[in-house]
């Protein structure tokens, strides 16, 4: 993934609702998100990284 596709991914994420910050280290591929779980809206964020990661899996 290029940095700038990492980037626009990052920006989803912070659409999410309940999501406060995201801090990405493109170098070691790792996402670190601050979130308020009482607004979080866990639905939407696991549906968008399931999709993320499904978009970037090698194919077999």
């Amino acid at each position: 993934m290029s940095e700038r596709d990492a980037q626009a991914f990052s920006d989803k994420i912070l659409g999410v609702t309940g999501v406060e910050e995201v801090v990405l280290r493109h170098e070691d591929a790792v996402l670190y998100l601050k979130v308020d779980n009482q607004k979080l809206d866990q639905t939407q964020l696991q549906l968008l990284m399931n999709t993320h990661i499904h978009e970037y899996e090698p194919a077999i």
